[in-house]
């Protein structure tokens, strides 16, 4: 029971560490608005405006726009020196990366590359990690 009580305490940690994260980069990217309906006696609305552009509209990405984007690098079938860059992820810590699970259909990736803007190009705000299994 005891070991149990410790998972529980240490996953607790874990969340509220995460959602701190979650609310700082959310205070980033929303605007707080506040709109006054019309009508009697009506109390004003307060509401987060999400303003980070997105790519739905073909609109190219910033350099350095989405630093919590991962790409995940698995060994090349041909030459396993080399890496494919194949599947991403979201950074939800600072040790753990969010991907889905059709990302580990054909493998586990071996490392983490966070700060990638083109893969071609390689930058100083590029960091890789190689991942512990």
């Amino acid at each position: 029971m005891e070991t149990l009580s410790w998972v529980m305490v240490l996953g607790v940690g874990l969340c509220s560490c995460i959602v701190q994260e979650c609310e700082e980069y959310r205070k980033m990217v929303t605007t707080r608005k506040t709109l006054t309906p019309l009508g009697l006696e009506t109390k004003p609305i307060e509401l987060d405006v999400f303003s980070c552009p997105n790519v739905a509209d073909g609109a190219e990405a910033t350099y350095g726009q989405f630093p919590h984007h991962a790409l995940l690098g698995f060994p090349k079938e041909d030459n396993p020196d080399k890496l494919e860059f194949s599947c991403g992820g979201t950074l939800i810590s600072d040790q753990h990366v969010l991907a889905a699970a059709q990302c580990f259909a054909y493998g586990d990736p071996t490392v983490v590359r966070l700060g990638e803007y083109n893969t071609e190009v390689e930058t100083p705000d590029e960091y890789e990690s190689d991942i512990d299994s």
